[in-house]
C-alpha cells in the first residue's frame, strides 16, 4: 500500500516481520516456562497463523507489534523476577510495559494478566501480588488517560448503552476465537453484527455458561483453562465496545486487535491438545506428530495467500467487499480507490452495494452521481445529485457535481446557481477554488464579465500568486479596456512564468494600448524569443517596429 505513493514498503515490511518473529520466540519462552504443554507447537501455530497477516502485512499493525512485544517482554521478565525477586528485574518489566502503552493503549490489561498468572500458579491471589502489580496499575491508569483525552478531544462517541455494549463484547469474544478456530475469509473490514436480536442474547449467554463451567470443573480440569480464558478475554477487553474507539465507525473488530490476545487462545486449545495426546498410545501419539506438521503446513499455505491481499490499497479494499458483502465500509472503501483509479464503473457497483445496505448513505449516494458523470452519463448522475439533495438539501458537494454535469450540458443558468449554492454552503471547501473557475467562465461565456470578474477576485484573495486566476482576470479587464488593472494582472502572471510566450504578448499588448511602445516592443521580442514559431507574436513585432520607425 505504501508503494502506491512512491515509498519503498520493503523496510517495513522487513521491521515488521522481525518483530513477528521476537513475538514468537518471546512467546514460546513464557509458555516453555510456564510449563504448557506443546509450547513449542504453540509458539508455532502463533508464527504461522494467517489472522496474524493484518497485524504484520499491513503497515498500521506495526503498534499491535510493538505492544505484543512489550508485553510479552514485561511478562517474561517478570515470571523473572517471580522466581528471584530483584528491583532491576522488577523495574525492567515495568518499564517494558510502559513502553507497550506508549506504543498503543491495548497493553492496558497486562496487570491483570499478570493477576490470572499468580492465581494459574498458587490459586490465589495474596496482598502482595496486588501490592506488587498497583505501580503497573498506576503507570496503566495514568497513560490510558492521557490516550483517551486524545480521543475525547476529537468528540469521539457512540451512543450504546452498557447494555448494548456487553452484547457487542460477548459477540466479539466469541468473534475472535472463531477466527482462531478457523481462520476463514479474513477481512480489513467486517461488517457490524447486529446486537439487537435474539443470537446476541445467546453469545452473552454462552460466555456466561462457559466461564461458569470452567470454575465449576477446575477440580477435574485444572485452573489452566479457566486462566488461558480469562488472559483471552482480559487482553481483548479495551477492543470490545467498552470503550469507544474510531474503528467502530466501520467494523467492531479487525483481526490485528487480536494480536496480542492470541497467544493466550492458541497456547489454551495447544495446550487442551497436547495434554490428551498424553493419555493416548503410542501410535496415536505418532499419527499426531503427522497432523500438526499438516496443520503448520496448511495454516503457513493461508497465510501466504492471505498476505497478497495486502498487495494495494485496491486488492485490499476489493478482497474486503468480496469478502464481506454485507460492509458498508469495505464497499465504501473500495468504490474510494476504484475511483481513484477512475475504475467509474467499478466504483459505481460498489457504492451501489452500499447503499442497498445503507440507503442513507449520502456519501455513496453522492459518489455513484460522480461516477456516472465522470463517464459521461450526465441524466443520471443529474438523477443520483436530485437523490442525495433530498435527503439533505445542505450537501454542498452535490450541488457542485449537479454545476459540472449540467454546465457539460450546456445547461448554463442552472449551472451557475448550482455552483452558487454550493459555494455558499462551502465556501471553504477544498474544491472551491475549482468550482469557482468553472463558474467564472460560465458567467462569462454569459456575458456577465462584472460577476465573472469578481469570481477571479475572490480566488486571488485566498490565493494571491494563482496565475490562472490573475491571467483570466486580467482577460477581462483587457476587454473592459481598464487597462492598467490588466497591465499590474498580465505583469503579475509574467513575474511568476517569464517562460510563457503567451504571456509576454499579453504584457505587449496592453502596453501599446497604454501608449507605451517601446515596452510593448520588448515584451513582443521576448514572446518571439520564447516562441521563434510563432507567426502571429513574429508578425506583430514587425509591425510595432515598423511604427516605431526601426
Amino acid at each position: 500500500m505504501i508503494a502506491d505513493q512512491g515509498l519503498a514498503p520493503a523496510g517495513y515490511h522487513a521491521v515488521n516481520v522481525l518483530l513477528h518473529t521476537l513475538n514468537t520466540a518471546l512467546l514460546w519462552r513464557i509458555l516453555a516456562r510456564l510449563g504448557t504443554p506443546g509450547a513449542w507447537f504453540a509458539a508455532a501455530v502463533f508464527a504461522v497463523h494467517p489472522v496474524h497477516v493484518e497485524a504484520v502485512a499491513w503497515v498500521i499493525g506495526r503498534k499491535d507489534l510493538l505492544a505484543t512485544a512489550c508485553c510479552l517482554g514485561a511478562f517474561l521478565v517478570w515470571l523473572g523476577f517471580v522466581a528471584a525477586p530483584k528491583t532491576r528485574s522488577y523495574l525492567a518489566a515495568l518499564g517494558l510495559y510502559a513502553a507497550g502503552l506508549l506504543s498503543k493503549g491495548i497493553a492496558v490489561t497486562l496487570p491483570a494478566v499478570l493477576l490470572v498468572e499468580a492465581w494459574w500458579r498458587r490459586g490465589r491471589i495474596t496482598v502482595a501480588d496486588l501490592r506488587r502489580t498497583a505501580p503497573f496499575v498506576v503507570v496503566g491508569v495514568g497513560l490510558s488517560a492521557v490516550d483517551l483525552a486524545f480521543y475525547a478531544r476529537g468528540n469521539l462517541s457512540f451512543d450504546y448503552s452498557i447494555l448494548e455494549r456487553t452484547r457487542i463484547a460477548a459477540q466479539s469474544l466469541w468473534f475472535y476465537a472463531g477466527k482462531l478456530l478457523w481462520p476463514r475469509d479474513l477481512a480489513l473490514l467486517y461488517a457490524h453484527w447486529d446486537f439487537e436480536n435474539l443470537l446476541a442474547w445467546g453469545y452473552l449467554a454462552a460466555a456466561v455458561v462457559l466461564v461458569a463451567a470452567l470454575v465449576a470443573l477446575r477440580g477435574r480440569l485444572g485452573r489452566a483453562p479457566l486462566a488461558g480464558t480469562l488472559m483471552f478475554g482480559v487482553a481483548l477487553a479495551p477492543v470490545l465496545g467498552f470503550l469507544d474507539f474510531g474503528y467502530m465507525n466501520v467494523s467492531f473488530a479487525a483481526d490485528r486487535y487480536q494480536y496480542l490476545a492470541s497467544g493466550a487462545g492458541i497456547a489454551l486449545v495447544v495446550g487442551a491438545v497436547a495434554s490428551g495426546l498424553r493419555r493416548v498410545p503410542d501410535a496415536a501419539k505418532r499419527a499426531a506428530v503427522g497432523a500438526v506438521s499438516l496443520i503448520l503446513v496448511l495454516l503457513g499455505a493461508a497465510t501466504w495467500m492471505q498476505t497478497g491481499v495486502y498487495r494495494d490499497d485496491a486488492t485490499l479494499f476489493e478482497h474486503a467487499a468480496a469478502t464481506n458483502r454485507d460492509s458498508v465500509s469495505a464497499h465504501a472503501f473500495a468504490g474510494q480507490t476504484a475511483m481513484e483509479a477512475e475504475r467509474w464503473g467499478d466504483a459505481e457497483k460498489h457504492f451501489s452495494a452500499a447503499i442497498e445496505l445503507q440507503p442513507a448513505d449520502l456519501a455513496s449516494r453522492h459518489n455513484v452521481a460522480e461516477s456516472q458523470r465522470h463517464r459521461g452519463l450526465n441524466e443520471e448522475a443529474l438523477c443520483s445529485y436530485e437523490s442525495v439533495l433530498a435527503l439533505d438539501p445542505d450537501y454542498a458537494a452535490s450541488h457542485a457535481g449537479m454545476g459540472v454535469a449540467l454546465a457539460a450540458m450546456e445547461r448554463r443558468e442552472e449551472a451557475v446557481a448550482a455552483f452558487r449554492r454550493s459555494l455558499s454552503l462551502a465556501p471553504g471547501a477544498p474544491s472551491a477554488p475549482g468550482q469557482r473557475f468553472l463558474l467564472a467562465r460560465l458567467l462569462t461565456g454569459l456575458d456577465r464579465a462584472d460577476e465573472a470578474a469578481a469570481e477571479y477576485e475572490q480566488i486571488l484573495d485566498a490565493d494571491a500568486d494563482n496565475a490562472q486566476a490573475q491571467r483570466l482576470l486580467g482577460a477581462i479587464r483587457f476587454a473592459q479596456e481598464r487597462y492598467p488593472e490588466a497591465l499590474d494582472l498580465f505583469e503579475a502572471v509574467v513575474e511568476s512564468h517569464p517562460e510563457l510566450a503567451q504571456d509576454q504578448v499579453n504584457v505587449g499588448a496592453t502596453l501599446y494600448l497604454l501608449g507605451r511602445l517601446d515596452e510593448a516592443i520588448l515584451r513582443y521580442e521576448n514572446a518571439v524569443a520564447l516562441d521563434p514559431e510563432d507567426e502571429s507574436a513574429s508578425a506583430l513585432l514587425s509591425r510595432l517596429r515598423e511604427e516605431a520607425g526601426r
